[in-house]
This record gives C-alpha cells, structure tokens and sequence, in this order.
C-alpha cells in the first residue's frame, strides 16, 4: 500500500497534529530507561507511547491494539487464556512479575502492545502504515471537530464536557484536547468508566462501530470468545443506553467508524495503476483467505468488492511471515508469474462484529435512544485522491466512514412525576423507599405477570373452583373489569418483550443479579411502553394496594381505608370492580413473591378481606375502625388478633383457626393433624413455640402493670411492618419474637423495615443470610431484653444512630 506524505499542505491538516511527533515514538537510547527488551521490538516496527486504537486490523482479525482480543483466543490454550485472564492489568506489579510471559503471549496473537520490565505497556507502529494510521486518524479528528464545533454554536457554550469511547492514549482524544483546549475530553474506556462517571456530558464520541466497542477488551465482560450475534447486539444496547443515562438532556451522540462491507459475491471491475500496487494486491490474496483467487495482470481483474475493501483497510503482518512467503526478495524483485505461484497462507480475513448492513443495524439500535440528525457515508478527500492515485474500479465505489449524529431522546414524563402520582393516588401497596430489592426487579414483574397470562388462558390449576372463579371474573367479563387491568392484560402478552429488553439492559447480569425497574423505567419508556402499562408496571413493584400487605400480617384491615376512600369516588359497581382489579393483582404478586402457588388458606384470607372491603364500598355506614373492632372480639381479645398475625407473618396460615388446641393436641394427634407428614409436623410445632413465646414475654415483662399488654398489642396492630416474609418465614418462630419484642420497644415511629437486613444480596444467598440472624439472634439473653433497658437502648439509637 503506497504511503501518503503527511507534511504537504494541500493535505488541509492542521499543524497542531504535526508539529509534534504525535505516536511519542522512543528513542533506541531511551529502552534502557524505560525498561524495553529490544529483542521485544519486531523488525518493520517502531515503539511509542500512544497508538492509532482500532485503525490498523490484525491479521487474525480484530485491532492489533486490542480491540478484537478476544477473536484470538483459540490460538492460545486454556492454560495460557487463564494465565492472561488472572493478570491484573491495572496493577504494574503484577505486569512486572510476568511481563516476558505477556509479550510471548501477545507476539503469539499479533498484538502490538507489550510491556516494559517496569511493568508499563508500550505500542508498536508498523512502519509501512504509520501514513495510512495518521490519515485515519486525522479524518476522524476532521469530522468530530466539526460536530464539536457545530454543537458549541447550536447550544451557546463556551466549555463542553466530552466523552470519548476509546484508550486514553489513542491519538484522536490526544489532537482534540489540544484543538480544544477550552473543552474537556474524558476518555471512557469500559463499563466500569460510564459507570463510575460522576457528571453529565454534553456530547459523546463513538470513534469506532459499537459493535466493535463491545467486543474491545475493556468492553467485554469476562468472555474469551467472540460475541454471538445475539449477545453483541444485547451489549451494544446495553452500551447506547449507560450512554443514554450519562448524556444530558438534549445531549448529542457522534459515532464515526469505517464503513464495513459484508461478504458478498459482488465484483467490480479493478485497474491497478502501477505493477507494484497489483502485486501487493496479489500478494494480500496469497496472504489471506479472500473471496477469490487472483492471478495477476497488467490491464485489469475481476476483484470481489469485499476483498478490496479488506485491501484497502490495511492488515498488519509480521515481516518474517512476508519474508518467509517471498523467501528474503522484495515485492518489486519478483515477476507477476512468479506471484502467482506463491503458496497460500489463508489467514483469516475475519469481518468485524459488525452487522451485514451496517446503517440498518445503527438505525435499529440508536432510534431506541437517539432521534437522528444524520446518517451518511463519509470519505476523506486525501483518501479518495489516494486511492484514485492507486487504482480505477468501475461499478463499485470503495467505502471508508459511516458518520451517524442523533440527540438523546426525552421522555414523556419524568421518574419522580409518576411515583408521586402513584403515591398521591392511594392505590400503591408500598411506599416507594420502603420496597423489598427483589420487588424492585424484572423477574419478580415478569413472574407477576406470568401468572396473570396463565389465568388469562384459563389455566387455574391449583386453585380451588370457588377462588378461581372470582379470580378469573375481570379477566373473562368487561363489565367486571376496572380499566386500569387492561394494561396488565397487555402487559402479561408483552413478556417475551420485557425479557429481550432485560437481556438488552442488563446482559449476563454485568450489572447484578436483580436488574431494578426504578433504574431502568426510562428505558421501558423509549423501548414503546405506553403511560398506562408502565403505571401498571410499578404498582406491581408497589403492590396493588395494601391488600397483600393484610394478607401476609404486615399491617391490619385499617391499611385500606385509602383504597375504599378510592373506590368511594367511582359508582359502586365501578368500585367492586377497582376491588376485583386489586385482589387479582394481589394474588399474582403474593404467588411472585412466594415462588409458588398460594395455599387455600392464603386464598381464603384475601376474599375475606375483598368482602370486607365490599361491605365498607357498598356500605356508607359501615368503617374499618368498626369492622377491625367486631374482628377482634369475635376473636377473643386482642392477644388473639396479634397472634393470628403473627402466624400470618411467619407464614403459618394453616392453623390460623386452631392455633388455641394445638399444645392441648398428645403426640398422634399432631401426627394426624400434620397428616403423618414430618414437614408439616416441623410447622405445627413451630406454631407451638410462637404462641408459647407469646406468653412467656407477657408473663416475664407485661404483668407488672394490667395495661401493658393491651398496649403492646395494640402497637403491634398499628405499626407497618416490611420485609417480614422472606426473613421470618424461615426463622424459628421463638427467635422471630426475639426480634419484635426489641424492635417494636425501640421503635419510635409507625414503621418496622427489615428489608435492609438483605439489601442487595444475591437472592441465592438469601438462606444463608437468616442464618447469620438466627444465631445472633439465639445469642440474645431475654433476661436482659427489660423495658428501662431497652428503653435506654432507644435514646442512645435515636440520638446518636448507634448503641
């Protein structure tokens, strides 16, 4: 390939990029100083300091700067692949322990990055593309300059925060900080870098195709394999959108990369100027596995278009493997014959991961996030000259950039707006700061709405005929259907969706397990979710009323006041049918949350309570002060009230109703109860224990006074608890009152959370956690838990934030 003469004028450089040696080349006097092995040094090379990024292909495919890494694992064994994977390139200590091993690695490979005995990396530039290099490079810098300067005027600011997805060494980031000294340039240069990212950027440069982005070493996420054509169009996503959140409102997005071709059996009609060009050109064909095989010619060949194309972007090859091809004798010295009897080495001539139509496939992707500005080919006056200089092609027009300009996407209505509609509207079960981490999750929505799918289809296995029948009326009649379950019926065919942009968001869970619909509620907007069905969306995270909450012991039948006030201001078949859309939903979202199917007692509590409910909506005399007051003396008192909820809290629901005759029960008449089943034998012991636990606190700490009690159980009826389910269904039933006795004494407020008790922990680990509290929570002396004590342990918590 002909070099070009970067110093003339008529190139329309400007002398910034020239008046100094931009590759920082080093000086054979300098190795010793900087720790470099000479003999690490390729003939034909030249080491610097900085690189060109992702110009220069290598010969195994990919960038021979890293870009494309993981293309080239096959040639290293699974030995040497976890060695490399075990370095940690952050640390130089590391590199230094180990840096001979890494550039016999990376020499085996094609990399042209390597490392000094100071364990600091150094770039090497084949000196027959440092031209083509700079060209590319400067075309680029033209082309961003540009836009840089176009969205200063467009947006009247004098100082622009820039983000460059590149290495913080590559030559367009280092020329446009110096063009623009009064902006600042970050390079980004992984996820990690987008995530840490702790300001707003105004414009963001993607100097290369994002599908090469992702595939880029920094970028990748732990594979050693090429990208499947699924996973790299989930991570370029998953790329545009971390972009999408770090782009200010109304920001701009720049992307410039070479304009791939994909293989085709297309041909075009080539004329090489000179002799010399045809030879490389044959030459490049007996070196890689191209589409055709070419013989050489003075007048012109037939060339497939992607073949030229690969041609005309340049591939590095070790000069030994050329030497060895043309055994020692320059390109010039040989005749055409004598080319065409060069054995063939086929090295693969792979095409990046990038979509066969490559405009489509940005058009597809950035629409989502992006409105466009532009979308064109691009190419740079010197390149064209060149290549005019080089050959003549007739049907076929080389391609060299695709250029893509679109501004970030608003939304129709901010996060913060619509949670505080929900809240306003008093139809959320949870407050939003209060939510379970695992509510707060694709999964749990995507299961939620599962089970309404299922329903819908009429699959109501595992439900007795009386409850399924109640459940299944809203979704089979519209006349007892409250308009708001329209959108979840939308939203339970909508799925498959849900989890192809899960996948798109959050792929191979890089960002956790648990992938948040808070975080993410914007990006549901821009993928095509309408207001109602993302309303839909969060109130399932929320709860669809406080009904479940009743339900699981968390709270009592007050909590409803705000959805019967709801209900009161529709008619009253419009009501019911608010009632019938909220104890559906809730029975999806208690299935979610419990992983499987509710029992019949669960069942039976939550239409006793949509009953109760009815009479209070049908009923303008009727209130839950009164319904809750008659609840608690048919009863018995309120000790028995609280014990039922607390053996709806710890989940014990079958013995709801004869918890007072199980201690009275001999050895085979539990047997019977539990149907002979050791489990179930475990849970009605269990419920012993509770109600044993109960009266040994009362007799120990509530006697000295005859209004303690009655107190102490009130406080348990009126506080709000959360996050009960999944820690005091697992926990022995004697150490769950441990914790009540000191929370409930200690607390202040009308609100109990344990949620943060399993804030953020892998739902895997959740068994292991409860472990942890019950063996502290064994290790507790009820001897000491007295009221002063605990009393003085409250003051201390509320004054200081820790005792």
């Amino acid at each position: 390939m002909a070099d070009l003469d970067l110093t003339r004028d008529d190139q329309g450089f400007s002398p910034t990029f020239l008046e100094e040696d931009p590759f920082l080349f080093i000086k054979p006097y300098e190795y010793e100083s900087l720790g470099i092995i000479p003999s690490d040094i390729p003939i034909g090379t030249l080491p610097a300091m900085r690189h060109p990024s992702s110009q220069i292909p290598s010969r195994w495919g990919g960038s021979v700067y890293g870009c494309g890494i993981f293309e080239m694992c096959y040639l290293m064994n699974p030995e040497e692949l976890r060695f490399l994977q075990a370095i940690s390139f952050e640390r130089p200590d590391d590199i230094q322990r180990h840096y001979k091993k890494i550039n016999e690695l990376y020499t085996k490979i094609g990399l042209l990055i390597r490392y000094s005995s100071l364990g600091r990396p150094y770039y090497l530039i084949p000196v027959h593309l440092v031209s083509n290099s700079l060209t590319h490079v400067r075309a680029k810098v033209e082309e961003i300059s540009k836009i840089v300067s176009f969205h200063k005027k467009k947006y009247t600011k004098e100082d622009l925060v820039i983000g460059a997805l590149t290495h913080k060494d590559d030559l367009i980031t280092q020329d446009l900080a110096i063009r623009f000294k009064e902006h600042r340039f970050l390079a980004i240069e992984s996820f990690k870098d987008l995530s840490k990212l702790n300001e707003v950027l105004d414009l963001v440069i993607l100097a290369s195709d994002p599908f090469e982005i992702v595939e880029m070493e920094k970028f990748s996420h732990g594979g050693t394999q090429r990208l499947s054509k699924k996973k790299a169009e989930q991570y370029a996503m998953y790329l545009l959108w971390k972009l999408y959140g770090v782009i200010k409102p109304g920001g701009e997005i720049f992307i410039i990369a070479h304009h791939q071709l994909a293989k085709t059996d297309e041909t075009a009609i080539v004329k090489f100027r000179t002799e010399h060009e045809a030879k490389s050109f044959v030459l490049f064909s007996h070196l890689f596995r191209t589409q055709k095989t070419y013989q050489s010619s003075k007048e012109t060949m037939t060339v497939n278009i992607s073949d030229l194309q690969h041609y005309l972007r340049g591939r590095y090859v070790e000069q030994e493997v050329i030497s060895g091809l043309l055994k020692g004798r320059d390109v010039d010295q040989l005749t055409l014959e004598e080319f065409d009897s060069l054995p063939q080495r086929y090295f693969p001539l792979n095409t990046p991961a990038v979509p066969a139509d490559q405009a489509m496939s940005w058009n597809k992707l950035l629409s989502v996030f992006f409105l466009k500005i532009f979308l064109k080919p691009f190419i740079f006056k010197p390149v064209r000259q060149e290549w005019e200089s080089r050959f003549e092609a007739k049907g076929f027009s080389p391609r060299y950039m695709l250029t893509y300009l679109g501004q970030k996407r608003a939304v129709r209505k901010p996060v913060r707006e619509m949670l505080k509609e929900l809240s306003d509207s008093r139809l959320s079960g949870c407050p939003v700061e209060f939510v379970a981490d695992y509510r707060d999750s694709f999964d749990y929505v995507i299961t939620t709405l599962g089970v309404i799918e299922k329903l819908k289809k009429g699959n109501v296995e595992g439900i007795p005929e009386l409850f399924s029948d109640r459940l299944t009326e809203p979704l089979e009649n519209r006349k007892r259907r409250f308009p708001a379950l329209n959108d979840v019926m939308k939203l339970s065919s909508r799925t498959p969706q849900l989890e192809r942009i899960q996948d798109r968001i959050n792929p191979d869970r890089i960002e956790g397990p648990r992938t948040s619909i808070f975080d993410n509620l914007e990006a549901l907007t821009l993928f095509g979710f309408s207001p109602g069905e993302i309303r839909e969306l969060l109130i399932i995270v929320l709860g669809h009323s406080r009904l479940g909450r009743i339900v699981s012991g968390k709270m009592t039948e007050k909590a409803l006041q705000g959805l019967s006030t709801l209900a009161a201001t529709y008619s009253p078949q419009q009501g019911l049918n608010l009632l019938r859309y909220c104890t559906l939903l809730t029975m999806a979202e208690m299935e979610a949350s419990k992983g499987s199917l509710l029992s019949a007692e669960q069942l039976s509590e939550l239409f006793q309570l949509y009953d109760s409910a009815a009479t209070v909506i049908i009923n303008k005399d009727a209130d839950w002060n009164s319904l809750l007051d008659k609840e608690i003396a048919s009863l018995g008192g309120t000790r028995n009230k609280v014990i039922r909820q607390l053996l709806k809290m710890i989940g014990h629901f079958e013995f709801l109703n004869n918890w007072h005759d199980l201690r009275s029960k001999g050895a085979m008449e539990k047997q019977a109860i539990a149907d002979f089943d050791t489990f179930r034998l475990s849970r009605l012991e269990n419920a012993i224990r509770l109600v044993s636990a109960v009266e040994q606190f009362e007799q120990r700490f509530l006697k000295t006074d005859p209004l303690l009690a009655p107190a102490y159980y009130r406080k348990i009826l009126d506080i709000e608890f959360h996050g009960t389910g999944h820690l005091f269904e697992r926990m022995e039933s004697s150490l769950v009152l441990v914790l009540l006795w000191i929370t409930l004494n200690i607390a202040k407020g009308e609100v109990i959370n344990f949620n943060p008790l399993f804030s953020d922990l892998d739902p895997s680990n959740l068994d292991e956690r409860v472990r942890e509290i019950e063996y502290e929570a064994r290790g507790i002396s009820i001897e000491h838990l007295e009221i002063p004590l605990l009393n003085q342990l409250r003051d201390q918590l509320y004054a200081h934030g820790k005792s």
